[in-house]
């Protein structure tokens, strides 16, 4: 009889531990649905996402103006400024020696002096490589895409008559548009567009001299704008930066002497109830 109540009660706990462990699966499994349809939700393309981002702790703003007070942080700082104070200054130089370079320019072209590629033609080339002097291939296709050699045979033929002069010009309208198209602002392309069309049809119809003179003042008129819109860029991001600086350093000092005005004035209203009670009492 014990042996029997033994086992029964036995088997009634191993059944009860088996119905606990099914709802538990079955507990576990209706989780897991749900999760299943939380990720779905939050997958949703449509649905806005929030986004929690911690400010700078207090500390981290402490550290950060302690590193700019040590020596090798501010030393670098200082360095820096030298170093833009530098380069404005040395583009600045350039835009003035740009702009003289342009008038005897004009008055070389106008008296059809210095067309050779030791004049006008080989400084339109280097003025070429100049604008990307890290890219050695650049440099190799414009020295191949304007031959200073056959360029001067070209000056000494005197005339575009013959087939591979005409092929000649071509091929320079093409290597140079191309490479203006590649390194000019989006606002020039119309005007590149233009002037290229422009020279294409003086080919079979212009003489030597008009030819020449055209394409050497197309070439550098866009080169000139080339850099005069950089170094226009790079100052007024060098004064846009100062003027920040000089309105953060106003509006720290208004702040510090709001903050000193506030600070007095209740040991000046203090002040003022002394006096007012000693004219009291001498009443």
């Amino acid at each position: 009889g014990e042996e029997g109540a033994a086992e029964a009660k036995a088997e009634a706990k191993d059944s009860a531990a088996a119905e606990e462990s099914e709802g538990t699966m079955v507990a576990r499994v209706d989780v897991a649905e749900d999760s299943d349809s939380d990720l779905d939700d939050d997958t949703d393309p449509d649905k806005p996402m929030v986004l929690f981002c911690q400010p700078i702790s207090l500390e981290s703003l402490v550290q950060s103006v302690l590193q700019i007070s040590e020596y090798q942080t501010y030393s670098m700082i200082m360095r820096m400024k030298v170093r833009q104070t530098m380069a404005l200054r040395k583009i600045k130089d350039q835009v003035a020696k740009r702009a003289e370079e342009k008038e005897a320019r004009r008055a070389d072209l106008e008296a059809d002096r210095n067309f050779g590629d030791a004049g006008h033609f080989g400084s339109l080339r280097q003025r070429i490589c100049d604008l990307t002097p890290h890219r050695t291939d650049l440099r190799r296709q414009a020295e191949a895409g304007m031959p200073g050699e056959v360029w001067d045979q070209l000056m000494e033929a005197g005339n575009l008559i013959s087939g591979d002069a005409k092929n000649f010009a071509q091929s320079l309208i093409k290597f140079l548009f191309d490479r203006l198209n590649m390194l000019a602002a989006p606002v020039h392309e119309e005007g590149i567009k233009l002037d290229r069309r422009d020279l294409e049809d003086m080919v079979w119809g212009a003489t030597l001299e008009d030819f020449v003179r055209r394409f050497l003042e197309d070439g550098h008129r866009h080169l000139d704008a080339i850099q005069d819109a950089t170094a226009e860029a790079f100052i007024a991001q060098a004064k846009a930066v100062d003027e920040m600086k000089k309105r953060m350093i106003r509006e720290s000092v208004a702040a510090h002497e709001a903050g000193r005005e506030r600070r007095s004035r209740p040991a000046i209203e203090e002040i003022r109830e002394d006096k007012d009670a000693e004219d009291a009492d001498a009443k």
